[in-house]
C-alpha cells in the first residue's frame, strides 16, 4: 500500500496571487475604461447637438436642440450611475453644450424678433391714423408725403387729391377717419433684409356709408430708410398693367 501524498502548503506568494486574481475578476470592467462602454444616449446627444445648427435656418428645427438637452440630461444620469461600466461623459457635455447654445441663440433672435414686431405694429399703426387723419382735413400735399416713393412715382400729387376729391367724396362723401385693425402680416425683402414689407386690413368712416358697415381696405406698407411708408392701396389705386400689343 502506498502512502497518501501529503497535502501541498501554500506558499504565502500563491495565495498572493489566487487573491489577485479574484479581485480581477470581480472589478473586469468597472473600474477601468478597457472595459467601460460608451453610453448611447451620450452619442446621440452629441449628433443631435451637431444638427441643432439647423435652428439657425429655421426656427422649426429648435425641436433638435431641446430633444437633444433632454437626452443628454438622461445619458449623464445613466453615466453617473453605472457604477464605471459605461462612459461618455466628454461627447454628453459637447453634445449639450451645442444644444444649449443653439437653443439659447435661437430663443434670443426670436425675441428679438417679437420686439421688432410690436415695433412694427406700433409705428404702422400711427401711420395710418395720420395718413387718415390728413385726408379727413384734406390735408393732401401732407398725406402724399406718407406715401412710399414707389408709390409717388406711379401717382402724382394731383392724381392722389382727384381719387379723393372727384371719385370717392361724390358718392360716399370725405373720409372721417382711417384705422388699423392692429395686425400685420410683415415680410423681409429677400433682396434687401434692411428693407421690410407688411400688408394690414385698415378700417375707414366715411360721410355717407350706405351699408351701415365701416369700409375695410387692404394697405400695403414698405420699410426703408429708416421709417414706414404706404407702399399701396390696391382698391384705390390699383397698378396698371403693361398693355400686351396683339397681332393684326
Amino acid at each position: 500500500m502506498t502512502q497518501p501524498t501529503p497535502p501541498v502548503q501554500e506558499t504565502e506568494e500563491h495565495l498572493e496571487n489566487l487573491a489577485r486574481l479574484h479581485r480581477m475578476s470581480r472589478t473586469a470592467g468597472l473600474g477601468t475604461t478597457d472595459y467601460a462602454a460608451i453610453n448611447v444616449p451620450a452619442v446621440i446627444t452629441a449628433v443631435l447637438g451637431a444638427a441643432s445648427i439647423l435652428a439657425l435656418f429655421d426656427t422649426i428645427f429648435l425641436i433638435i436642440p431641446v430633444i437633444g438637452l433632454l437626452i443628454g440630461m438622461i445619458s449623464l444620469r445613466q453615466i453617473g450611475k453605472s457604477g464605471g461600466t459605461q462612459t461618455g461623459y466628454g461627447i454628453a457635455g459637447l453634445g449639450l453644450s451645442a444644444c444649449l447654445f443653439f437653443s439659447a441663440f435661437t430663443g434670443f433672435k426670436l425675441y428679438q424678433a417679437r420686439i421688432q414686431y410690436q415695433t412694427d405694429v406700433e409705428a404702422l399703426t400711427a401711420l395710418v391714423r395720420s395718413f387718415g387723419d390728413k385726408i379727413a382735413a384734406e390735408d393732401y400735399p401732407q398725406a402724399y408725403q406718407l406715401l412710399d416713393a414707389r408709390f409717388r412715382d406711379r401717382v402724382s400729387r394731383d392724381q392722389f387729391e382727384q381719387f379723393f376729391q372727384e371719385k370717392m367724396k361724390p358718392y360716399v362723401g370725405k373720409m372721417l377717419r382711417m384705422e388699423s385693425n392692429g395686425h400685420f402680416f410683415i415680410d423681409v425683402a429677400a433682396d434687401d433684409p434692411s428693407i421690410r414689407m407688411a400688408q394690414g386690413i385698415c378700417i375707414v368712416d366715411l360721410e355717407k356709408n350706405p351699408g351701415g358697415e365701416p369700409f375695410r381696405v387692404d394697405v400695403t406698407f414698405r420699410y426703408a430708410a429708416g421709417e414706414w411708408k404706404v407702399f399701396n392701396i390696391a382698391a384705390w389705386f390699383p397698378v396698371q398693367q403693361p398693355s400686351v400689343p396683339t397681332g393684326s
